[in-house]
């Protein structure tokens, strides 16, 4: 008897934490955003790659430790933003860079004076 094929477990797996994630997740590649670590006064440079309503995914040059407070900020044409989080992970990238998860615990906006 033949057995049907079994998908690769990669793409099962793969298609399962999809399924568990509780938010769309929508891609952002060029937003250039400073973050505020609350174990380092000097903020620094980042891009978001990605963001839900309850987290974002950051690319920077500074590693950062699970359960650290920080703060992420960003001007647009319309208004200041200020994103308050907890990071959850940090993971190191080969290019020297880190990939942070963070969970949003509060988002402040404010006009933009002209």
């Amino acid at each position: 008897m033949h057995k049907p094929e079994q998908p690769d477990l990669d793409l099962r797996t793969s298609a399962l934490i999809t399924e568990l994630r509780d938010e769309q997740r929508y891609p952002c590649t060029v937003t250039l955003v400073v973050v505020q670590s609350s174990n380092n006064p000097e903020p620094f440079p980042a891009h978001i790659l990605e963001i839900s309503r309850s987290g974002l995914r950051l690319r920077a040059g500074h590693a950062l430790a699970p359960g650290r407070e920080i703060t992420v900020s960003f001007v647009n044409a319309r208004k200041n933003t200020v994103i308050e989080c907890e990071a959850r992970y940090c993971q190191s990238l080969a290019d020297g860079k880190y990939e942070i998860g963070a969970k949003i615990t509060g988002v402040a906006t404010t006009p933009v004076i002209d």
